[in-house]
């Protein structure tokens, strides 16, 4: 269940970022989830909803947006979007199979859809 250690540092980020502001509140959380981050996006809200009880970031609105995989191929120079079959190589993290869609070269080297950024945060300034 990697969704709760990544929820806890979503919600670790957010609050220095809020507390470094003087915000009284936080009120939404804008995510980028790569699809090859295997993260559950239900769980990772739930984990964020019960990491938040009690601080500034309770009852935090929570959108997330899907990236596509996105791959840049040395042999052949295809730089884009590939389509993620569901296949992985089995471990403690799964690590997906996937080969340049242009020349079928398993040497192309996954380039977005493999990370989760807050993209921004919206915050209620503190009443001076």
């Amino acid at each position: 269940m990697h969704e709760f250690s990544m929820a806890e540092r979503i919600v670790r980020t957010v609050l220095d970022v809020a507390n470094s502001r003087k915000a009284s509140r936080v009120v939404q959380i804008n995510l980028d989830i790569g699809e090859l981050t295997f993260l559950g996006h239900e769980q990772l809200k739930f984990g964020i909803e019960v990491l938040t009880k009690g601080t500034i970031s309770e009852n935090v609105k929570v959108l997330i947006s899907k990236k596509k995989a996105k791959v840049k191929c040395p042999k052949c120079g295809y730089d884009g979007h590939v389509k993620y079959l569901g296949k992985e190589i089995h471990s403690m993290v799964p690590i997906p199979i996937l080969s340049c869609p242009k020349c079928g070269s398993s040497e192309a080297a996954v380039v977005e859809g493999n990370q989760c950024t807050v993209r921004s945060i919206k915050v209620q300034a503190a009443a001076d």
